[in-house]
């Protein structure tokens, strides 16, 4: 059964500020961040939620990935293809304050100021790349997305998260094909790159349509394609 798009919403904006508050922890600690959750039970707390908002959150998100809802295509072109999926673990977390979770590696760098907490809800967000199918790369968001800011600088950041808060909203129309545009206009600088993981990177927003399935899907939804 196709999830309810509030609900999708409710679920998708809690993931993305999540994401942010913890790119924001990584950035200012100047932590590795090789393998952060998204968002914990406490991070949600932390964005507003209460006890009952809580509960619902993982008890819808646990349905939907039990309804195979646990991934969006990012990229497709031939046999290769780009995914953001969720996965959601319940164990232990490190706890730096105020309100930073990180992983094992970065609990032991900052062993002076962090505490290990167990028995946490803890979502992650990966991309993962697949040829036929077959997973041949995967790397944490929150890291890939810390590592895009190093090299590229805060404002290719800035363009994802507002073309992804647009979708979210149901805001994104034809004129926002341009922050996403604007990533991969960025991104060309590793063009050699992304073509040895066999990556065609859009060339204009005629190409970044088609080869960005989710959005294509999108503003057909919309009609303005």
């Amino acid at each position: 059964m196709k999830p309810s798009k509030s609900k999708s919403r409710f679920i998708a904006g809690y993931i993305l500020e999540g994401m942010l508050m913890q790119l924001r922890n990584c950035l200012e600690l100047n932590a590795l961040c090789r393998n952060p959750p998204a968002l914990t039970t406490k991070l949600l707390y932390e964005l507003g939620l209460s006890d009952y908002g809580v509960r619902s959150f993982w008890r819808v998100l646990r349905r939907f990935i039990n309804e195979g809802h646990n991934s969006i295509v990012l990229l497709r072109h031939g046999n290769v293809e780009f995914r953001i999926e969720v996965d959601v673990k319940k164990g232990g977390v490190c706890y730096i304050y105020p309100n930073a979770y990180m992983d094992i590696y970065d609990c032991v760098e900052y062993r002076g100021r962090a505490r290990l907490i167990s028995n946490s809800n803890n979502l992650y967000l990966y991309v993962t790349g697949l040829v036929d199918d077959e997973v041949f790369i995967k790397m944490n968001a929150i890291f890939l997305l810390k590592k895009l800011i190093d090299m590229c600088g805060g404002k290719v950041a800035e363009d994802l998260v507002g073309a992804a808060r647009k979708l979210i909203e149901g805001d994104f129309n034809v004129l926002d094909l341009q922050l996403i545009n604007n990533v991969f206009i960025t991104l060309m600088r590793f063009d050699r790159e992304f073509k040895e993981l066999r990556i065609r990177l859009p060339r204009n927003e005629g190409e970044l349509v088609n080869l960005v399935p989710a959005l294509r899907k999108f503003l057909k939804y919309m009609e303005i394609t």
